[in-house]
């Protein structure tokens, strides 16, 4: 599995946004924002940029970058986001909600968050 640069950042901008729905972002969130992008290779110091870039971007623009990848990587970012969900241990409705919003932006698939914790498990 690849993802560009651009990607993780749409990919982060959005996960940022969905942990965000409960009014905070919990360092578990933020510390799987970090595993992701270091899944895909990227170093301490590209993850400031990625961040930077992810924050920058609006939503819109986000949606847009994510709703043109293909069906297995919008299965993954459905699945991260889910995953997200339940990071921290407590699943918010707000978050719910936020995911379900953004899976509608972004052409998700459907899931489950028992779904997208056991697809992020398998990777």
């Amino acid at each position: 599995m690849e993802i560009s640069k651009l990607e993780l950042s749409a990919l982060v901008k959005m996960a940022k946004l969905m942990a965000m729905a409960d009014g905070r972002i919990d360092e578990s969130e933020m510390g799987m924002i970090a595993n992701e992008a270091r899944r895909f290779g990227v170093s301490s110091s590209e993850l400031k940029t990625i961040l930077e870039i992810g924050d920058s971007m609006q939503a819109s623009e986000a949606a847009s970058i994510l709703s043109s990848m293909d069906k297995n990587m919008k299965k993954y970012v459905c699945a991260y986001l889910g995953t997200m969900i339940a990071i921290d241990g407590d699943v918010d409705e707000a978050e719910v909600k936020m995911w379900s919003l953004i899976s509608a932006m972004c052409d998700l698939p459907s899931m489950k968050i028992s779904e997208a914790i056991n697809i992020m498990a398998d990777l």
